[in-house]
């Protein structure tokens, strides 16, 4: 399954849009938020399975998401 995912806020045009298929982040944009593009592309190159309730998370660093509370064990879940 795919679905882009929006953390922040696009009205005020400050956004990180995600692209994720079978629960892993294949692409990211950011928007006007600055200084995650190595947190996004750690996202797509680990292709770790993220909880999509998670990456919409502003209270949670998209670093957490690599980790073992943020990733989930590939095959369960998206």
């Amino acid at each position: 399954m795919r679905s882009l995912v929006f953390r922040g806020d696009r009205a005020s045009r400050e956004f990180i849009a995600f692209w994720v298929a079978d629960g892993r982040v294949v692409a990211g944009m950011n928007v006007n938020v600055w200084e995650v593009n190595g947190s996004v592309q750690n996202l797509i190159r680990s292709r770790v399975r993220v909880d999509v309730s998670a990456l919409r998370d502003e209270s949670r660093s998209l670093d957490s998401l690599l980790g073992p509370a943020g990733a989930q064990t590939p095959g369960v879940g998206s």
